[in-house]
């Protein structure tokens, strides 16, 4: 329960820095991006890319889900209503990508391109793409996030969405040695922001009349 964890933190005097997301009431300061506007930019970007039909790949997870949320408000503003999403319970496996597609697709599904929550459902989704002979990026756009190592050395490479991960890490730090220090924080809350990446040899190809 995030309110008891909260409780407890605060009744220690621990010095805590929320990473990885936007609290607006941070124990001590958060440092992260907003889920909600990713999300957005991912369906604005795929949008205009001519993709119409959409489906999804998303963790049980809070955060991943309020992306997929997002994304389907935006798109649904557009005229667009995605075909099928798939949850995967955590931990986040290579595996549960696949699954993840095969499954959407045994329903029946024909998605022109698949958003998944994590690069490595992505990368397992690239995989059971392969595997049934469905020719990524000519028949299927897949759409990652988080640009872990791997994402640019697959075949093809996985467009995705970056996140300064170091720039979290050494905010974090600052902030806590200001804190430690009795200096005063310029701010409670830290955007560090977030990029869309999409490689050299692009993931996106053609959409299919």
């Amino acid at each position: 329960n995030p309110a008891s964890v909260r409780k407890k933190l605060l009744a220690t005097g621990v010095l805590v820095a929320d990473a990885w997301d936007l609290t607006p009431s941070p124990i001590a300061i958060a440092l992260g991006f907003s889920q909600e506007r990713i999300g957005e930019k991912v369906a604005q970007y795929l949008l205009g890319k001519g993709y119409k039909r959409f489906a999804s790949i998303c963790a049980r997870d809070e955060r991943a889900n309020r992306r997929r949320q997002a994304l389907e408000a935006e798109l649904r503003r557009h005229g667009v209503v995605p075909v099928a999403t798939h949850m995967a319970t955590p931990p986040t496996v290579l595996n549960l990508g696949r699954e993840g597609l095969r499954a959407i697709l045994a329903g029946g599904h024909d998605p022109e391109v698949v958003v998944c929550s994590s690069d490595v459902l992505a990368q397992g989704a690239l995989i059971e793409a392969a595997a049934q002979g469905i020719a990524v990026p000519g028949s299927l756009g897949i759409m990652g996030f988080g640009d872990f190592d791997f994402a640019a050395f697959t075949h093809p490479p996985i467009s995705s969405v970056h996140i300064d991960k170091r720039a979290i890490g050494a905010q974090a730090a600052k902030a806590l040695i200001a804190r430690i220090e009795g200096r005063p924080l310029a701010g409670k809350v830290v955007d560090v922001g977030f990029e869309l990446v999409e490689p050299a040899v692009q993931i996106f190809g053609r959409v299919r009349e």
